[in-house]
């Protein structure tokens, strides 16, 4: 009796000291554990982050599109043409194609859309145009013939035919054709077709690009047009390297014109001018914090041509430092519920009356431009 009596003692004493050694051991485990915890929840790196967000963007950006291949809601409806433009070039920057990718059907049925939206016919034929959509005009006759070039050149300049478009080498061919005839004779362009008269920088740089990706992929456009177009951007650059609004505005310019010119002037070839160095500097030297500067009115199209004209900046370091900053705004205004940029900070922000298709669109494309499958983003 005594000697299990004995034993009982022993295993109560051993107990003791057990739980006094766990007790004083508690402090540094959950120091420990708290660590761990923090490691779980960090943010993604920059590559982790583009992934999420680009995979996230595709899906939401598929989720959009209308059952006659447009992409957006009500608010979106007013600028359709551009909007499923603009979200049909982020289907094509992941590779996918009309009969390619995960996103195949969705590039189809975005490529359905436009091609139906073209007039046929009448002295607007090549024009871009549906119901209710009131708001895309020029901007998107550029877009929508940009994103068409696209398409065309995934099957060589040669094919005259591609998928849902029995003639989508007559399209481009009228799309070109309403451009070239809507440039007025400073060489800008402005917000409604065939109006030659007055011009806007925004829209002429949209012109630029769709020109120079419809003559990359076998159309003639004339050099004299595209040397005008450049010209009109140096005229409206002002003495600190901005760009203004038109000719006919005051001398004020902004960071989303001048990173929108400064993007073209490469694709014109001009990547060490005058006006590029005037341009950059501006851009990267003389503004204040562009992530958080609420007179940025529209941040999605500005930092869609500013990460062009980072991309083919003669100082490729550039890219490498500013790039991850680009992705952290992106980051910080992604909406994981929705999987789409619903999150808004900035009181002045324009672009809200587009809505999230606009938005997640811009971004989409935006983070995939170091892909380079698009013509338009090749070095």
């Amino acid at each position: 009796m005594d000697r299990i009596r004995l034993f009982i003692l022993f295993l109560s004493l051993s107990a003791i000291a057990v739980f006094m050694e766990s007790d004083m051991k508690t402090p540094d485990a959950n120091v420990g554990s708290s660590d761990n915890t923090t490691d779980s929840v960090s943010t993604p790196s920059t590559s982790e982050q583009v992934t999420i967000l680009v995979n996230g963007g595709l899906h939401a950006l598929s989720s959009y599109q209308n059952p006659d291949g447009s992409i957006g809601g009500k608010k979106a409806q007013t600028a359709r043409i551009a909007i499923t433009a603009l979200s049909l070039l982020a289907f094509l920057a992941d590779g996918n194609s009309e009969n390619r990718g995960a996103y195949a059907q969705n590039v189809k049925r975005a490529v359905g859309f436009l091609c139906r939206s073209s007039l046929k016919s009448g002295p607007r034929i090549g024009c871009f145009e549906t119901i209710g959509d009131v708001a895309s005009r020029m901007h998107g006759q550029g877009y929508a013939t940009l994103a068409l070039c696209q398409v065309y050149g995934q099957y060589g300049v040669g094919r005259k035919f591609a998928g849902t478009s029995q003639d989508l080498k007559g399209i481009i061919a009228n799309a070109v054709d309403v451009i070239v005839r809507s440039q007025n004779s400073s060489g800008g362009w402005y917000y409604f077709p065939l109006d030659s008269v007055e011009d806007e920088g925004s829209i002429t740089v949209c012109m630029i690009q769709a020109l120079r990706a419809a003559r990359n992929c076998g159309f003639a456009v004339s050099s004299s047009v595209i040397e005008k177009a450049i010209n009109y951007i140096r005229t409206s650059q002002n003495v600190d390297g901005s760009i203004r609004y038109s000719l006919r505005s005051n001398k004020v310019g902004t960071f989303e014109l001048t990173a929108a010119a400064c993007a073209t002037l490469a694709y014109g070839g001009r990547y060490k001018s005058k006006e590029v160095i005037r341009a950059r500097s501006y851009l990267w030297e003389s503004q204040t914090d562009i992530f958080g500067d609420s007179s940025l009115s529209y941040p999605y199209y500005g930092y869609f041509y500013a990460l062009q004209a980072l991309w083919f900046d003669y100082d490729a370091s550039r890219w490498d430092h500013m790039y991850p900053k680009f992705v952290s705004w992106y980051w910080r205004q992604w909406d994981k519920q929705s999987q789409s940029y619903a999150v808004i900070d900035w009181g002045r922000h324009k672009e809200m009356e587009y809505g999230i298709e606009y938005r997640t669109a811009l971004a989409t494309l935006s983070l995939q431009i170091p892909n380079q499958l698009l013509p338009i983003f090749h070095r």
